[in-house]
């Protein structure tokens, strides 16, 4: 994260997060879709998303930002052949990575956070603790919980962890699948990310669909080898969650985990067209608002977010090639 993108989300969004959570989040679906939400019958998925975020703070999605729980979770629930990157340390103080027998490739992030990350090549020496000191400022803060409302963040703890680096030299096609108690909706695939970043989706029969999620698709691809091993996965690891996304990566015929993600977007994503976000929205069952726990509305909160709705039949997305 830029510092500039720091300092906005600490004068502008914190204070609108703490006055109103639900006024924060208008005001930004104004700004970023041109749209006000329906938080009283929330039928699109975003609007059950930023439903989530404002009100739902179940224990389910306590371990789902925290990185460290969440391979826990893949190791307990996914497919016995499923990759799940090694993890080489964890701590808050990175000199500790001097006394570390690092292998030639690694990966450094927060366990309590989401975009960050460095890539090293073999040991850590004293002098390049300062450099990754310098390089992760600001990383232990917490972000999303505070500025964002997204609670199970809070919930992660404040560490880094240095783990395995998948194999290859560029970073691997990203496959995210959209489950909903187990059943995958669509598969979001991203690739490029660091170039020419393309956001293609398809049905779990791999057809690709004419709609778009904040960035252009790419052409149609044929299916990854593993898909059928993908699909049972995300079902595996999907089923606990009325939402939640998994990402997935396949590499050199092997399958390996990335995370689960509650809030993808953060709620703030722009979905078009429109019937497509109420169609993706459509299998998510809220919890009963009136079994949420005492105090689950964020501080300040005084919107009214009624329960999940129904506005008809949204219709279904676009299917091309």
């Amino acid at each position: 994260m830029s510092d500039l993108t720091e300092w906005r989300a600490l004068l502008v969004h914190r204070p609108l997060q703490w006055l109103s959570p639900t006024l924060h989040r208008q005001l930004r679906s104004l700004v970023n879709r041109r749209r006000l939400l329906d938080l009283r019958h929330p039928a699109a998925f975003n609007e059950k998303l930023t439903w989530r975020c404002l009100h739902d703070r179940r224990e389910l999605l306590a371990d789902t930002c925290d990185k460290l729980a969440m391979k826990d979770i893949a190791g307990r629930l996914g497919r016995p052949s499923l990759r799940i990157p090694r993890t080489y340390w964890s701590g808050t103080d990175l000199a500790e990575l001097v006394d570390i027998d690092l292998p030639d490739r690694w990966v450094l992030k927060p366990n309590h956070r989401s975009g960050l990350v460095r890539f090293g090549a073999g040991p850590v020496s004293a002098a390049d603790v300062d450099e990754l000191r310098r390089g992760t400022r600001g990383w232990l803060r917490e972000h999303l919980a505070s500025v964002e409302g997204e609670w199970a963040y809070s919930r992660a703890r404040r560490c880094f962890l240095v783990e395995e680096r998948l194999p290859g030299e560029t970073s691997p096609t990203d496959y995210k699948f959209f489950t909903f108690a187990g059943e995958t909706r669509i598969v979001v695939v991203d690739s490029s990310r660091y170039g020419e970043h393309r956001r293609t989706v398809y049905t779990p029969e791999w057809q690709r669909l004419d709609v778009r999620i904040d960035l252009p698709g790419g052409p149609a691809e044929p299916p990854p080898p593993l898909l059928a091993d993908m699909l049972d996965t995300a079902r595996r690891l999907g089923t606990p969650y009325d939402f939640i996304r998994v990402d997935l990566y396949a590499v050199d015929g092997e399958l390996w985990f990335g995370e689960l993600t509650p809030y993808p977007g953060g709620g703030y994503g722009v979905v078009t067209p429109w019937s497509f976000e109420l169609w993706l929205g459509e299998p998510w069952v809220l919890p009963d608002p009136a079994a949420r726990p005492a105090g689950a509305g964020e501080p300040g909160d005084r919107g009214d977010p009624g329960g999940p709705g129904d506005r008809g039949d949204p219709g279904g997305p676009v299917v091309t090639g």
